[in-house]
């Protein structure tokens, strides 16, 4: 079974981060949402700001899976030893190099 879009799973997933939030089973710091799409994320990042008012909300990490992978790279590159000023590629610039691979 799949969750197309509109069928409530931004909503499912804030109302259950506020709720674990509000009744005090999660610190805010400690709360890692993470979705597919930086819509997803915006649209996460207002509704619980909305399901919060009055409780400081700024500390919940809301990002994608790739952004949350990216950071973890940026920061512990070095452990692979990966430069921190690592760049990716773009999807024109992966298309050039499919290119240039056949």
């Amino acid at each position: 079974m799949k969750a197309g879009p509109g069928t409530g799973k931004t909503m499912t997933l804030t109302h259950r981060i506020a709720h674990l939030i509000r009744e005090g089973l999660a610190e805010p710091q400690h709360v890692l949402a993470l979705t597919f799409t930086r819509k997803a994320t915006e649209e996460m990042g207002k509704r619980m700001s909305g399901l919060l008012k009055g409780l400081d909300t700024g500390d919940i990490f809301v990002s994608t899976f790739h952004g949350f992978c990216l950071d973890i790279l940026r920061h512990y590159g070095d452990k692979t030893d990966l430069s921190s000023e690592f760049t990716l590629c773009s999807e024109g610039d992966a298309e050039t190099l499919a290119q240039t691979a056949r």
